[in-house]
């Protein structure tokens, strides 16, 4: 795996938490929905709370599926700091946990550089150099 490959699972695992946490918020508004039916009404109460159990049973389910995930990339996320924190150059540093920590854009990543996006770049490209992954 090359170190860009290593750098880049975090902000995969953070788009993907995001794309779960959507998706719960989704689940939650069925249940919403779904018991505001259940108004006390002599007609098909049992098939509302059936599905309101499933869908309870996806919540639990999806809720663990995240908190999984954001252990995963809490403890990449530290891995990553201390593999970037042994590089020697502070620009260098800056440019890695700006992009791979924090998802920052180019725009902002040399902003913070006071440089122009290329330049930007150019301290990625020797920063990936430098980076070795901490097992």
């Amino acid at each position: 795996m090359t170190p860009k490959q290593y750098l880049e699972q975090a902000r995969f695992i953070d788009k993907e938490i995001s794309c779960k946490l959507r998706q719960l918020g989704i689940l939650r508004s069925y249940v919403t929905t779904m018991t505001s039916r259940c108004d006390g009404m002599p007609r098909g109460e049992t098939r509302y709370t059936a599905g309101i159990s499933t869908t309870v049973a996806r919540i639990v389910d999806l809720e663990r599926e995240i908190d999984e995930a954001i252990d995963g990339l809490i403890t990449l996320k530290r891995d990553i700091l201390r593999a970037i924190d042994a590089i020697e150059k502070p620009e260098l540093r800056l440019v890695l946990g700006e992009r791979y920590l924090h998802l920052k854009p180019w725009r902002e990543i040399a902003e913070l550089l006071d440089c122009d996006i290329r330049t930007a770049h150019r301290y990625h490209s020797a920063a990936l150099k430098e980076f070795r992954i901490i097992s």
